[in-house]
């Protein structure tokens, strides 16, 4: 046994006489570490549990060398539990091996890439006290000529692992920026755009230097900070506190923002939160739902508003969909509001005539925050 990157550890088992054999002792392995890797355990007095989830990949049915059997074992894991969340108990043993499909392959992923078949969708984000636009969040989506609309959770994950992650982040980050850019000349004043971040691609090295090369590349995002807001999931966070905050401070001190989505579902520590140069945190969406009627979603909502507030943090809520919700985020504080009461992710031409139409609207009269169009 050994760890192969990151959360992600690799087994070899040496099987028995034949493929049915194989078969049982895998199976039995597998059902063994799953059951002793779900077992919650305790956290600065807070229990927590995670979802694992099994690949498998056997010689020489699965596979004919040793670099297919790993990525092959690789690709049933991710692409049969996409969704798997940490804070869950539930588990899945992804077996036995699930091929990569044909439209999800390093191959297409980078003609896809290489034809301009990504495309960034806006979901406006607005002040909850008054209804102003005041951001916007960017969202990657895939338009493959055979399947349509692709949300991320369907090729992200072999993206990462196929180390295409890079260049794709990359282009969502650079487009971003044109995009702000441009509407900053025009007047719009939609800053920041928020744009979101992999763990691949944050934890690579030259990351910073990346993001430095797309600023250098576009006049307006380098001389008007504030125009592009870096988003880091909350485990992110957690790795390497030093080598975070470093990379964090430098990437501020080129006038970009940092904001820290899915808060509340990483378990991390008030130290981290306070060491860290953070602008913003979101309430997760899972929080959101339930409210207001839930009573443990509502006191952790309160206690993060509450918290982001007094930390000098924006608080935004995402996943806004009810009029109720809105309410309820209004009376404790809440900074900002996003989702389908608000509205939904846009194309770039849609989002900005919407932003047009609603700016015209925010000139005749303040908007309540449930504006739509």
């Amino acid at each position: 046994m050994a760890r192969f990157g990151g959360d992600e550890f690799m087994v070899l088992l040496h099987g028995g006489s034949s493929r049915e054999a194989h078969h049982d002792d895998v199976d039995e392995v597998a059902r063994k570490l799953l059951a002793a890797i779900e077992v919650p355990v305790t956290a600065e007095g807070r229990p927590i549990s995670v979802t694992p989830s099994i690949g498998v990949a056997i010689f020489p049915g699965d596979a004919s060398t040793p670099d297919e059997l790993i990525k092959n074992a690789d690709s049933a894991m991710y692409l049969r539990n996409p969704r798997a969340a940490p804070t869950t108990s539930s588990s899945t043993a992804a077996w036995p091996t699930v091929p990569m499909p044909r439209w999800c392959s390093r191959g297409q992923l980078a003609h896809a890439l290489e034809r301009g078949e990504f495309e960034l969708y806006f979901q406006p984000q607005l002040r909850l006290r008054d209804g102003v636009l005041v951001s916007c969040e960017a969202l990657l989506r895939w338009n493959h000529p055979e399947r349509g609309l692709l949300m991320p959770d369907q090729f992200i994950p072999v993206a990462e692992r196929q180390r295409l992650m890079l260049a794709i982040g990359q282009w969502a980050l650079s487009e971003a920026a044109r995009c702000a850019s441009r509407w900053y000349a025009e007047g719009l004043a939609i800053a920041p755009v928020a744009v979101n971040l992999s763990t691949v691609q944050f934890q690579s090295v030259g990351f910073v230097e990346a993001v430095a090369q797309v600023l250098a590349d576009d006049g307006e995002a380098r001389t008007h900070p504030g125009l592009i807001e870096l988003e880091l999931t909350e485990r992110m966070l957690m790795d390497d506190l030093g080598e975070v905050k470093h990379r964090l401070l430098r990437l501020k001190a080129m006038g970009l923002g940092i904001a820290v989505d899915d808060f509340g579902t990483g378990y991390s520590s008030l130290g981290h939160l306070k060491e860290l140069p953070i602008d913003k945190i979101k309430i997760d969406r899972s929080f959101v739902h339930d409210l207001p009627d839930n009573r443990d979603s509502a006191a952790i909502t309160r206690a993060i508003v509450q918290l982001g507030l007094s930390l000098g943090m924006t608080v935004t809520a995402e996943g806004v969909e009810t009029e109720a919700q809105r309410a309820f985020l209004a009376r404790q504080g809440c900074d900002q509001i996003q989702g389908l009461l608000v509205g939904a992710p846009m194309p770039a031409a849609a989002f900005e005539a919407w932003a047009r139409e609603h700016r015209a609207a925010e000139r005749g009269a303040v908007l309540p925050a449930t504006s739509s169009s």
